[in-house]
């Protein structure tokens, strides 16, 4: 039976361990939660050059493009007042990207990229 502590487990009372229940299960270690939970470290697109990314998916502003959007990765126009000005959605992959440090902030989820992929077959004026 594997024991999730550090010490030898002491059998003094009966063949139930003291890092064991009574019902035979070993407890939850908290060195458990650290491989369950990895650290989650931040991701960041490349700028190759003056204004030109790269996504971690490999698209670029000449291939697929970015387009502004909003938190939720919802596609806006990019005018103030609409759009706060720093983030910019990877139309390849769906990650939301902040303009100002380049770091990936999340993904948009499967409603809104379904919205985004109409508002991109829209005729534009």
């Amino acid at each position: 039976m594997r024991t999730h502590n550090f010490v030898t487990p002491i059998s003094n009372n009966g063949g139930v361990s003291k890092h064991q229940s009574p019902s035979g299960v070993n407890p939850l270690h908290w060195t458990d939660l650290l491989l369950a939970h990895p650290a989650i470290t931040a991701e960041y697109i490349l700028e190759i050059a003056d204004g030109v990314w790269e996504c971690r998916c490999g698209n670029t502003n000449d291939s697929d493009g970015f387009e502004a959007c909003d938190e939720l990765g919802r596609v806006v126009e990019p005018v103030l007042g609409t759009w706060d000005g720093a983030l910019h959605l990877c139309t390849r992959c769906y990650r939301i990207i902040s303009g100002d440090s380049l770091e990936v902030l999340g993904s948009a989820s499967m409603a809104v990229v379904e919205v985004n992929e109409e508002y991109r077959w829209m005729p534009q004026r």
